[in-house]
C-alpha cells in the first residue's frame, strides 16, 4: 500500500511525499495499491510509556489539589475502590476493559503502549488496536524491595534516591511491586 501526497509530520519538519507499507511495515520500495492523501496529514505514532489497559473506565480520582507522590494517591485511591462508580468499571469483563483501553490510546494518537500489569490474552489478537510491549516483561516500578509508605518519609524522592545509592544499575530491575 502507498499512501501518496500526504503531509508527513516528522520531528523537525512536514514534509510532502509519499510512504509505502508491506505487511504493516514501513517498505523502502513502494507497491501495491495507493490511497491518494492530498490535504490530509500522516503523524507517527506515539507511544504510551505507562498505563494500566484494564483500568482506562475507571472514572478518575476527585481531588482539589495535586498529590505530593505515588504513595499519597494510592492511599486516596484505596477508600474510593469502595465507590459504586468504581466498582461498576471493574465489574466489566476484563477482555473487554483492555480492549477499551487499546482504542483509548488508538484514539489519542498512542500505537504502542508499555502495560504495566501482566499482559492478557487480548493483547495477542491479530486486531487488537495497538501493539503491547513485550520484550521487556511486565513492569511497574523498580525492584526496590519493601518500600514503606512515603508519609512515613519526608518524601518520596528521598526514599528512591537513599535506594538506588545502594545498590549498583545492573541490580536493578523492573519487577511488580
Amino acid at each position: 500500500m502507498i499512501l501518496e501526497n500526504a503531509r508527513l509530520v516528522e520531528h523537525d519538519r512536514v514534509r510532502r511525499g509519499s510512504l509505502a507499507f508491506e505487511s504493516g511495515l514501513v517498505a523502502a520500495a513502494p507497491s501495491g495499491f495507493t490511497i491518494d492523501l492530498r490535504d490530509h496529514f500522516v503523524f507517527p505514532g506515539l507511544i504510551n510509556a505507562h498505563d494500566h489497559l484494564q483500568l482506562n473506565s475507571v472514572p478518575p480520582l476527585p481531588h482539589d489539589a495535586p498529590f505530593a507522590n505515588s504513595y499519597e494517591w494510592i492511599d486516596a485511591f484505596e477508600s474510593y475502590r469502595a465507590d459504586a462508580r468504581v466498582a461498576a468499571a471493574v465489574a466489566v469483563p476484563s477482555a473487554t476493559r483492555h480492549w477499551q483501553g487499546g482504542l483509548k490510546n488508538l484514539f489519542s494518537g498512542a500505537t504502542t503502549v508499555a502495560h504495566h500489569d501482566p499482559l492478557h490474552d487480548t493483547h495477542g489478537d491479530v486486531d487488537f488496536p495497538v501493539d503491547v510491549v513485550r520484550e521487556f516483561g511486565w513492569s511497574h516500578s523498580l525492584g526496590l524491595g519493601s518500600v514503606p509508605k512515603a508519609s512515613s518519609r519526608a518524601n518520596a524522592r528521598d526514599l528512591l534516591s537513599d535506594s538506588l545509592k545502594s545498590r549498583s544499575l545492573a541490580s536493578l530491575v523492573m519487577t511488580p511491586r
